[in-house]
């Protein structure tokens, strides 16, 4: 994995980033000290996105306009150019995308468990839904947020 200088709440400083900078930093944890068990990590962070997500979101990020892909406190991350985190890959089996409040994917694409993401503006969607159109929206609305 990568390394990425400095603390993500001073790499992604957007005001719309304080909420979920704060669930992902509440969530993770520094890898282990010993080199024997450290496993995966990213962003001096234990790694907290299945390999598999971790590339998911990452060729997401591909079909977008920009490079979007990054990672704060051990989650795979897509950030708008103007710093708005949009995506979060994490755990074993979900995606999650900030919408706009109009933007209602349907429940067949979602992951329904309650989660950490349910009063943040975001959809957690299972991994296996077909995330190309709707990643788009959520860069969109980023964008949009870019602004703010």
């Amino acid at each position: 994995m990568s390394h990425l200088p400095g603390d993500p709440k001073q790499r992604f400083p957007h005001p719309a980033n304080l909420e979920i900078l704060a669930v992902l930093e509440a969530l993770s944890s520094p890898p282990p000290t010993d080199p024997e068990n450290i496993f995966l990590e990213i962003d001096d962070y234990e790694l907290h996105t299945h390999p598999e997500l971790y590339d998911c979101l990452l060729e997401l990020s591909r079909k977008l306009p920009c490079q979007c892909f990054s990672a704060a406190f051990g989650y795979a991350i897509l950030v708008s150019p103007g710093g708005v985190i949009f995506g979060v890959a994490g755990g074993i089996g979900y995606i999650a995308l900030r919408l706009a409040p109009y933007m209602q994917p349907p429940d067949s694409v979602l992951d329904t468990q309650l989660n950490e993401y349910d009063s943040l503006e975001w959809g957690r969607f299972d991994m296996f839904a077909d995330l190309d159109d709707w990643s788009k929206y959520a860069y969109e609305h980023a964008k949009q947020l870019e602004t703010l």
